[in-house]
């Protein structure tokens, strides 16, 4: 199959009201089982048995420390971000989709740099989705529209990039990529890249090489559709956000299947409505879900334990979530272009 055209425009008008409207479904109890007739529910493959959906866990406000951005092109505004990640010293680093280029910020929320701009050359963009921080302050990002990753120095300056435009998504070559949305380093330095496109996550050295592609179009485990955020924890085990098929995967650090987490949410999937996750130092994640305006927390076991929005004005189209040191959970959201820090208490790992 011969890929189809990217986007190179989003639609912002009417995002909330959709997401408003598709949450009202599911609490009209499409997501529990209530289809379309003749439709093929999210998350099922016709001839597959879909994943059990949990219900929707009791809802927690968060309070809210810090907002950073608004709608705008300047530095420290904000078009539509997505991904986020945070280094070792509390920096934050957002994938500003489009205005195409990554900004940092420190640990209070005060800009410190930013690199890129709409183009297809060295250190430009177009629509990075997702960013990740490896242990020595190296950046890499999601160029989600370019079809590669993008390596960059701790000062942003640009170092490589590989990856290439797929040009068969039934039977994908090892190097290409489809509109990559995340970016993940593990702690050899080796790249994981969830390429949403081709259905696969990508496994690269330090230097763009390329180790291993796994995974593939489908519902089964270990198979992959319209995956969009990927994360590392600090023992190896690799999580993945199978959004299309409603579940969070889990690996261990060769790339084994382990377990798989029903999300209770994750209704709708398109161009603007892309999950992330997050994890959490009690081993448990932080989920996003653009559709309903709200996050998931999932205990360690997987099992949804909170359902998680802000104090005062309600969350609106959250996409990126990070965790921080501090206790510190930021949230990008699309609808308001900001990004905000919310105050979540999490238990120390046993």
């Amino acid at each position: 199959m011969t890929p189809p055209p990217y986007p190179r425009h989003r639609l912002r008008l009417g995002i909330a009201a959709t997401a408003a409207f598709l949450g009202l479904l599911w609490q009209a109890g499409c997501g529990s089982g209530n289809v379309v007739p003749g439709a093929t529910p999210t998350g099922q493959s016709p001839g597959t048995t879909p994943i059990a959906q949990p219900t929707l866990p009791a809802q927690q406000q968060l309070p809210v420390s810090l907002v950073l951005g608004k709608q705008g092109s300047e530095s420290g505004t904000f078009n539509e971000p997505g991904g986020l990640t945070v280094d070792s010293r509390g920096n934050l680093y957002v994938a500003d989709i489009m205005n195409h280029r990554i900004q940092k910020f420190d640990a209070e929320g005060k800009f410190l740099a930013q690199v890129g701009s709409h183009g297809e050359g060295e250190g430009q963009f177009n629509e990075p989705w997702g960013v990740a921080v490896d242990g020595d302050g190296n950046v890499y990002a999601a160029d989600s529209f370019n079809h590669r990753v993008q390596k960059f120095d701790a000062d942003l300056n640009f170092v490589l990039a590989f990856g290439k435009p797929a040009s068969n998504l039934e039977d994908p070559e090892p190097d290409v990529f489809w509109g990559p949305r995340d970016v993940a380093v593990d702690a050899g330095g080796n790249v994981w890249v969830a390429d949403t496109g081709t259905g696969r996550v990508v496994k690269y050295g330090p230097d763009g090489s390329l180790i291993q592609p796994f995974g593939g179009m489908g519902s089964r485990p270990g198979q992959f559709k319209e995956l969009t955020s990927i994360e590392i924890a600090p023992g190896g085990d690799i999580f993945v956000a199978d959004s299309g098929n409603r579940r969070v995967q889990r690996f261990d650090a060769g790339f084994n299947f382990l377990a798989e987490y029903a999300v209770p949410g994750w209704l709708y999937v398109d161009s603007i409505a892309k999950p992330y996750i997050a994890l959490l130092p009690d081993g448990g994640l932080i989920v996003s879900d653009p559709t309903q305006n709200k996050l998931f927390r999932l205990d360690a076991r997987g099992k949804p334990a909170a359902t998680l929005d802000a104090e005062g004005t309600a969350l609106a189209v959250p996409r990126g979530v990070a965790f921080d040191s501090r206790g510190f959970l930021y949230v990008a959201e699309a609808e308001p272009d900001q990004v905000r820090r919310l105050q979540l208490s999490v238990p120390a790992p046993p």
